[in-house]
């Protein structure tokens, strides 16, 4: 078989500011349309001698930038080394972000008539004193090399730390409570909605804990209505790219040129995406269903020189490590003088399913793969690392300590140069498809109403708008369509869709699916899990009274109505709680659910669950 390397055509050139434009890229990757200009400024020659010459001395500057920055710079960067790391000697230079560069810097310079002036980190007057330049300098950062990487992270941090300052300055300026709440507050005499104060990190703000749960929760609703996924792609930038290689100066490496790497990456990654999803290489008709099917897609064997020289060279170069095993226990791949991840694998004649999700691919030689058969822990993989972009790190939790969810991100972020071009250049993070239309569940007049810190609570309540939610207008819309009345509540994005200005549920014309899905909720949670369960199972509901009642009884609790409907003679529902749960939450979570099913459900089956 021949193997054609995949090439990324030719950039092209912007004819406003002469840019180079790789391909998926637009014009505001640069200037944006000749909207944007500088003004040239000219470097010394010794200056540009010492970034690119190759002899001892540049080299040495090279390596020692930021230090010589620092001697020179007004201001100063606080950063915490990692000893042990650096006494290593392994892996290449990565400039990283944590905690320390918050927003709450404090800059102050001596101006020209004595007087102490405050600077604002996120001004454009700062970078001139933490990275001094000088008249007439031409712009040497694409070939700063370390500072490069510590100039990028230190501006996105700058942005983002623009967001959380927003944030946490105006919570009090959006608030949300219980519609009910209001109501409540109103007869106390509370008319004011200043009354409320909680600090909380929303998930609009992108990389958040509730952001990264929600977009998590979407890719689950997908596999819970369309099955586990059958393959899994993953894609690693590869610095030896010709397209890398090219743009590079005499001495520089890959790591010197991360906007370089993040921008070719990301072509490279859509042009891949275009070729699986437009050029056919993935058909609809690709459902592996046998061994031999995942054989032909996937292979864990190294491919016979005489027969597929380029592939060959590929694994060899790309998908082989070593040495180590007795001959280098330190390898990264070795922890405590054994493998990690179960290496090696055994030897198979065929492709067989493992004891786990995961399947053991024909391995008549002793080689290893990285495109496989998976199951919903790559979306686990997807949306719990890659996703949220910043790693984990060890936290200390003292007691009395203030919640603070903003503060709690900063504490616990990590920002490397590539994820911060990869936001600053405003690259996707996701997609879904097809999309997810997140319903909301709550009892009546106890939905979450939003409204600003300086209404009054009777303009809020009095606007009617305030009081339709989703699951109010699903029980409009069944009281007024009997065409509404087929469909479970989940089912409804797929037939109408909700118009936020409207608030109301329309007939939907196009064509497009979307998935609904009701937000989880615990059985620990008493009766909501309970209407929950209702709004699954039964068609048409035109009120909450219309699901508390069967066969002209009501009952005062959705739990004794669920009873009396047969939905916990047996434990089927339970079952389909603990399946629903599999696919979202991480084991611990299932613990604590499985036991909080023994404590307040009374499974009839315990062993069976």
């Amino acid at each position: 078989m021949m193997m054609a390397k995949s090439r990324l055509p030719h950039p092209i050139t912007c004819r406003h500011c002469n840019a180079r434009l790789f391909h998926h890229e637009s014009r505001d990757t640069c200037c944006n349309g000749g909207n944007v200009s500088f003004s040239r400024v000219d470097a010394p020659i010794e200056l540009q001698q010492l970034f690119l010459d190759g002899s001892a001395e540049g080299k040495h500057f090279r390596q020692h930038i930021q230090s010589y920055n620092h001697v020179l710079s007004f201001t100063s960067i606080g950063v915490h080394v990692d000893e042990n790391i650096l006494a290593s000697g392994r892996g290449i230079y990565t400039f990283r972000a944590q905690d320390y560069m918050d927003y709450g810097r404090d800059i102050n310079v001596i101006r020209c008539d004595g007087n102490l002036k405050k600077v604002q980190e996120t001004k454009g007057y700062y970078d001139p004193l933490q990275y001094p330049i000088r008249p007439n300098d031409q712009s040497m950062l694409l070939n700063a090399g370390r500072l490069l990487q510590q100039y990028v992270v230190d501006n996105y941090v700058k942005i983002e730390s623009g967001r959380l300052r927003w944030i946490k300055e105006h919570q009090s300026d959006i608030r949300s409570e219980l519609y009910q709440g209001l109501h409540d507050a109103l007869h106390v005499g509370e008319t004011n909605a200043e009354h409320w104060k909680k600090n909380k990190l929303p998930s609009s703000f992108i990389g958040g804990r509730r952001d990264m749960t929600q977009h998590y929760e979407d890719g689950m609703a997908i596999v819970l209505n369309g099955g586990k996924p059958d393959t899994f792609l993953t894609m690693t930038c590869n610095p030896s790219w010709s397209e890398i290689t090219s743009e590079h100066l005499p001495f520089q490496t890959p790591q010197d040129r991360p906007d370089l790497l993040t921008r070719i990456f990301r072509s490279k990654f859509e042009k891949s995406k275009d070729d699986v999803i437009n050029k056919g290489v993935l058909e609809s008709n690709d459902k592996l269903r046998d061994p031999k099917d995942y054989d032909s897609m996937v292979r864990a064997e190294i491919p016979k020189l005489e027969c597929e020289p380029q592939l060959h060279e590929a694994v060899l170069r790309h998908m082989i490590h070593g040495p180590c095993g007795i001959i280098s226990r330190k390898s990264p791949c070795m922890k405590d003088g054994h493998y990690k991840k179960r290496y090696p694998k055994q030897f198979l004649d065929e492709t067989r399913q493992g004891t786990d999700p995961y399947l053991e691919y024909r391995r008549r030689f002793d080689e290893s793969v990285s495109l496989g058969r998976d199951s919903i822990k790559s979306i686990n993989y997807l949306y719990k690392y890659v996703y949220k972009c910043p790693d984990r790190v060890a936290m200390e939790v003292h007691k009395g300590s203030y919640m603070d969810e903003v503060q709690q991100y900063v504490d616990a972020r990590w920002v490397c140069a590539p994820a911060a071009l990869w936001k600053i250049f405003r690259f996707t993070l996701y997609r879904l498809y097809p999309s997810v239309e997140r319903l909301q569940i709550h009892f009546q007049n106890r939905h979450q109403e939003r409204f600003y810190d300086h209404q009054q609570i009777a303009d809020v309540l009095n606007n009617e708008r305030n009081s339709n939610t989703m699951l109010t207008q699903f029980f409009a819309s069944n009281l007024r369509d009997p065409q509404a009345r087929k469909y479970l509540y989940r089912e409804i994005p797929d037939h109408y869709c909700w118009n936020k200005r409207d608030m109301e549920w329309h007939h939907r014309r196009s064509t497009r699916k979307v998935i609904g899905t009701i937000y989880t909720v615990s059985p620990s949670e008493g009766d909501k899990f309970y209407l929950r369960l209702l709004l699954s199972y039964v068609t048409g509901p035109t009120s909450w009274e219309y699901l508390l009642t069967n066969n002209g009884t009501t009952f005062n609790t959705f739990k004794k109505s669920a009873e009396d409907r047969g939905f916990l003679e047996t434990d089927h529902s339970i079952r389909d709680c603990l399946v629903e749960a599999t696919s979202l939450r991480m084991p611990y979570a299932l613990w604590r659910l499985f036991m909080t099913i023994l404590i307040f459900c009374e499974p009839t089956n315990v062993k069976g669950l």
